[in-house]
């Protein structure tokens, strides 16, 4: 697999994260956080979804178990470089 490929999908991983915390910033914006928390569980999935969908039409450079095992680490590694104490 060829560098670019790599990091297009790693691309995806961090718009999916983007959508994420847009849900959240938004979420909190509007409501209180358990309500903020139950918004993102819900739409965060229908996010990824959609990526994935965009993803694979357009690209398509690796298999449906190799891309979510990016996006779960991108998303990982955000986590824990934005809350270092966790």
């Amino acid at each position: 697999m060829k560098i670019l490929e790599i990091m297009g999908v790693i691309f995806f991983g961090f718009v999916g994260q983007m959508g994420c915390w847009s849900l959240m910033m938004g979420g909190q914006a509007v409501t209180t956080l358990e309500n903020a928390l139950i918004i993102h569980a819900t739409g965060a999935p229908f996010v990824f979804a959609l990526l994935s969908f965009i993803y694979f039409k357009k690209l398509n450079y690796t298999k449906p178990l190799t891309t979510a095992a990016i996006f779960v680490a991108t998303k990982s590694l955000w986590i824990s470089s934005s809350f270092p104490f966790l």
